[in-house]
């Protein structure tokens, strides 16, 4: 490896090395105004203080029951069914395993989706939230506290978002997607307020605990990721070679 080769591997992580501890202040100070916001939920949830808040909120969302409405809502919340995360996180997988590899991301994917999926369970049955006594638009069993269907979309759609804001593409491009992203994630969270099977205070909560849980996915895997390549790098250097980093 030449000496300009070599410098220029080097420069590159030391700058990765900054932005990985810059990035690491902003998500863990994000991910901890996400913890909070779901801990002070739980809080009032085991005190019996979110009837307001969720009759309220359940109230304006369910003010139009319209079939236009109901479709788009019955489509929002098919959307947000861990099966069809499931699937999804599998195309993305495979796409970035075997059409554009990318094996970061191929891991990355299934954490966050796999831990979700998980820690979701665990919280229900934690806390052991019977879902509203209302009538519902659809069936759906088990507990209510915090809604699945956020906590998987807000993961799943959101690690998408983090991969298209550090993928290749016009920042139009990206902005655009994000509000589509967006915009997807927040109406599987009202639909399950619309369809009747969760509380406003479900969904808040499954949004809350996703983002957490993403965050933390995240800047875990990228110190891992940097760590790893950080010694490709070094054993590389010490060959004389230059790294295979994907």
């Amino acid at each position: 490896m030449t000496n300009y080769r070599r410098k220029r591997l080097w420069t590159i992580i030391k700058k990765d090395t900054f932005l990985i501890l810059a990035e690491v202040v902003i998500v863990l100070l994000i991910s901890f105004l996400s913890a909070y916001i779901f801990y002070e939920l739980s809080l009032l949830l085991k005190a019996d203080e979110l009837d307001k808040f969720d009759l309220y909120y359940t109230t304006m969302i369910r003010a139009d029951t319209s079939p236009p409405v109901e479709v788009i809502m019955r489509t929002a919340t098919f959307i947000g069914n861990a099966e069809a995360v499931s699937v999804l996180a599998m195309l993305t997988i495979v796409y970035f395993l075997f059409i554009n590899p990318q094996r970061w991301y191929s891991i990355k994917i299934p954490v966050v989706c796999i831990g979700s999926i998980s820690l979701n369970l665990f919280l229900k049955y934690l806390y052991e939230r019977p879902r509203p006594e209302v009538s519902y638009m659809i069936e759906a069993v088990g507990l209510s506290f915090p809604s699945g269907h956020a906590m998987f979309s807000f993961s799943f759609f959101g690690l998408l978002i983090y991969i298209i804001w550090h993928y290749r593409g016009s920042i139009a491009f990206k902005i655009l997607t994000t509000v589509v992203l967006v915009t997807i994630i927040l109406l599987i969270g009202i639909s399950r307020v619309y369809l009747g099977v969760h509380y406003p205070s479900d969904v808040l909560a499954g949004f809350a605990a996703g983002f957490s849980w993403l965050l933390i996915c995240l800047l875990v895997l990228r110190r891992i990721e940097h760590f790893i390549k950080s010694r490709a790098l070094k054993r590389a250097d010490q060959a004389g070679r230059a790294p295979y980093i994907s």
